[in-house]
């Protein structure tokens, strides 16, 4: 005997495999949006190299010893002798490629004095900031050249220190550090890199020196840091996948569960609920023996019972269940085809 097909888990299995198709395509699509964007942000644009350098002039005050109105670079110097000193800041950024840089510099000087201890380091009791000079510069042909003089009035500096160590009556050591602080961004306001190039004069000493910070030419690579990645078209990828997981779960239940008889559900529902109102018995009742009245639902035969104080029998033949109950010479019956 050939079996039986079932032709709605057979729709059930072709939806199923239909719904596995795009769930599919869905992931991929989500995994290839966000690659590609990231492969994007992730790609080479350039190289650039960055280098800075700082010279120096001291400028000399009037004396009767040294006849020479300024003097270059060398270790230390007389405080008195000094006017002022004249810094001359260059700083160059070049690109392989070419892009739309924007540098923004900022120059300034930082004053600090520290208790002196029985070592060099001490505690930091005092710093001040001056800002002497900003701006931006945007690059022309893959270059950047900042190049800036500024004049500080050492003697100035060293006093405000020198007045503070007579005020607190301590021991201090001071500096004077003059900063060259770069930015460089890209057309969108991205950072690529932050440059910084400084020169220490030491004050509260009759001899001071200057130390300018040594820069090597520093090369580095910009990648894209764009992830343009389309939240809305993303939103809606992700309800397709949730709807597709939704459906696909429905399907699989639908699948493999075992398909029950609605006449046969509707039986089980009533022995579960009502159990407690019927008896179930294995032995048909002989009809002939009373008059049989067919009730057309559950509840009214449920009702004639409960007013009349008597269980419902119940038996089970040949698909068919049969609810009953007796009253004097009359068959109250309910019967559920298991097939309907």
């Amino acid at each position: 005997m050939a079996r039986k097909i079932n032709k709605r888990k057979i729709i059930y299995l072709i939806l199923f495999f239909v719904s596995i198709f795009f769930f599919c395509i869905d992931i991929f699509l989500i995994y290839n949006h966000v690659d590609i964007n990231k492969r994007k942000k992730d790609s080479f644009i350039s190289n650039y190299t960055e280098s800075s350098a700082i010279d120096y002039q001291i400028n000399l005050a009037e004396n009767e010893y040294i006849t020479n109105e300024n003097l270059g670079s060398s270790n230390s110097y007389i405080l008195k002798y000094t006017d002022n000193i004249n810094f001359h800041l260059i700083y160059n950024y070049l690109s392989s490629n070419n892009i739309t840089t924007t540098a923004n510099y900022e120059i300034y000087i930082i004053i600090s004095g520290k208790y002196k201890s029985s070592t060099d380091n001490g505690e930091e009791i005092y710093t001040k900031k001056i800002p002497l000079e900003s701006g931006s510069i945007n690059s022309i042909s893959n270059a950047i050249t900042i190049n800036k003089e500024v004049q500080v009035d050492i003697n100035n500096y060293n006093k405000i220190l020198s007045d503070l160590q007579k005020d607190i009556k301590l021991p201090m050591t001071g500096d004077l550090t003059l900063y060259l602080d770069v930015n460089t961004e890209d057309e969108e306001g991205n950072e690529i890199n932050s440059y910084r190039q400084t020169v220490v004069v030491s004050l509260l000493s009759e001899i001071y020196t200057v130390e300018a910070a040594t820069n090597e030419p520093i090369t580095n690579s910009i990648y894209s840091d764009n992830l343009e990645i389309n939240y809305f078209y993303l939103t809606g990828l992700g309800l397709a996948f949730l709807i597709l997981t939704f459906v696909s779960l429905i399907l699989i239940k639908e699948i493999l569960e075992k398909k029950i008889p609605r006449g046969l559900k509707e039986v089980k529902k009533y022995l579960k609920v009502y159990d407690d109102y019927i008896v179930n018995t294995k032995t048909k009742i002989d009809e002939e023996k009373y008059k049989v009245v067919n009730i057309t639902e559950f509840k009214e035969l449920l009702t004639l019972a409960i007013n009349n104080n008597t269980s419902i029998m119940y038996y089970s033949f040949q698909n068919k269940s049969t609810f009953y109950i007796i009253i004097d010479d009359n068959l109250y019956k309910y019967v559920i085809d298991h097939r309907g």
